[in-house]
């Protein structure tokens, strides 16, 4: 009875330490920003700061999972400096950001996807996006 138990107690936490997650988002939003230039027009800026427990590398980067967003910024949070994500990143946090052209959907619930390779397989996590308040420079 005993060693059933103690196999039990064992399976469990081996289970446990494998769906251990890699990334965790910290927080996700979107504000239109109004450009200090009149010439130039309104965007809806989006910034998602996210934490990794072990080296990644990020494999894509969805939005509401069917716009792909193949242009975005990425910055070491310890550091302050951008960095490039076609490489293995170490462990830390970070803040990854992009612009979208169309700001009449900003009222719209959407969610951020973010898709990363760590330890040969890929983890996907998902968040929704929050809407601050816009932003003018102007």
């Amino acid at each position: 009875m005993k060693f059933t138990k103690y196999i039990f107690l064992i399976f469990s936490i081996s289970l446990l330490s494998c769906s251990q997650k890699t990334l965790t988002i910290n927080s996700s939003e979107k504000r239109i920003n109004y450009p200090g230039i009149a010439s130039a027009s309104p965007f809806v800026g989006y910034e998602i700061s996210f934490e990794s427990l072990y080296d990644f590398k990020i494999d894509k980067v969805e939005l509401n999972d069917t716009n792909k967003i193949k242009e975005f910024s990425l910055y070491n949070e310890k550091t302050k400096s951008s960095i490039s994500s076609a490489n293995l990143l170490k462990k830390g946090k970070y803040t990854l950001s992009f612009k979208v052209k169309n700001i009449k959907g900003i009222d719209d619930t959407e969610k951020i996807t973010i898709y990363i390779l760590s330890n040969d397989k890929v983890e996907k996590k998902t968040a929704n996006i929050i809407t601050k308040a816009p932003f003018r420079a102007r």
